[in-house]
């Protein structure tokens, strides 16, 4: 649909010719960002966690350099030791009693959040560089135990549909025909039409996907999207304050165009969390039963 939306927009008038090639580039790196998760969470186990610790390494490095620590290895081992004391922990839990693991979820998303008051203050260095690496590892715990539920695989893919549409299309339409700035200080390069037009394609592209795939009613399956939709945005812009706080554009550059690994997964980190909350709260992990709706 998104190769659609660009091969069209060669007849948009006043388009700079330089946009559309870099709408396919950036296109292709999209594909090659989402097969980064789902080719692991197909196989999942012991695979994806080993991608996804390795995610958890390279971000901690990144959050490392934003923070100057480039040399205070000490640091980085002991952030990188342990979120993934707590992945491999969550991990195993959730196999053998997710009650404790949801609990642990919980702890670690109250501490995040206090923390990021904390950094809103500009509070000591080290503890701001807590925030993102307590975020990445309750993201990737939520990940590891939305795979490892009933039809895991397909949720993820679920996930992934909600978020990166949204993501692409508000990247494409912004490009196209954004004109009115949406955040102008957090993120410049976001619009309104953008939000509006990625909004707008995730819901219907997580509507079509529930009605094939999966069993939410269309009530279920609109609140959801809505949130994880929600979610997504508000990972894109907590991690670009984060970001205009210590003054750069980007986290260490991974791929060209896209900055970090933390830039390129930002809304997947929140809205990951979102929807493993609300597969509890709805309790479609595992039955019918639902503390939501009736």
């Amino acid at each position: 649909m998104g190769a659609l939306v660009i091969f069209s927009a060669r007849h948009i008038k006043n388009i700079n010719p330089d946009t559309l090639p870099e709408l396919w580039r950036l296109y292709g790196v999209e594909i090659l960002i989402v097969t980064a998760v789902l080719i692991p969470a197909y196989y999942g186990g012991v695979i994806l966690m080993i991608v996804l610790l390795l995610f958890n390494l390279r971000a901690h490095v990144e959050i490392a350099h934003i923070h100057g620590y480039r040399h205070r290895t000490n640091i980085i081992a002991t952030g990188i030791l342990l979120s993934s004391v707590l992945i491999i922990t969550v991990f195993y839990l959730s196999t053998a009693e997710q009650a404790i693991s949801y609990l642990l979820s919980s702890i670690v998303l109250f501490i995040s959040l206090v923390l990021f008051i904390l950094v809103m203050k500009k509070c000591q260095t080290f503890l701001a560089a807590l925030f993102p690496m307590l975020i990445i590892a309750l993201s990737i715990s939520s990940l590891l135990q939305i795979n490892m539920m009933h039809d895991g695989f397909l949720l993820i893919i679920f996930l992934y549909l909600v978020t990166e549409t949204n993501d692409a299309f508000a990247m494409i339409f912004g490009r196209l025909v954004g004109k009115t700035g949406l955040f102008p200080r957090i993120s410049p390069k976001k619009t309104w039409e953008g939000m509006i037009a990625g909004v707008m394609t995730a819901m219907l592209a997580g509507l079509v996907y529930n009605h094939l795939v999966l069993n939410y009613t269309v009530s279920e399956a609109s609140m959801i999207i809505g949130l994880i939709i929600i979610s997504a945005i508000l990972g894109d812009l907590v991690f670009s304050a984060y970001k205009r706080i210590y003054e750069t554009k980007d986290f260490m550059t991974l791929i060209k165009g896209h900055g970090g690994i933390i830039d390129i997964y930002d809304s997947l980190l929140i809205s990951s969390i979102t929807f493993y909350f609300l597969i509890q709260l709805t309790g479609s992990s595992n039955s019918s039963h639902s503390i939501i709706f009736p």
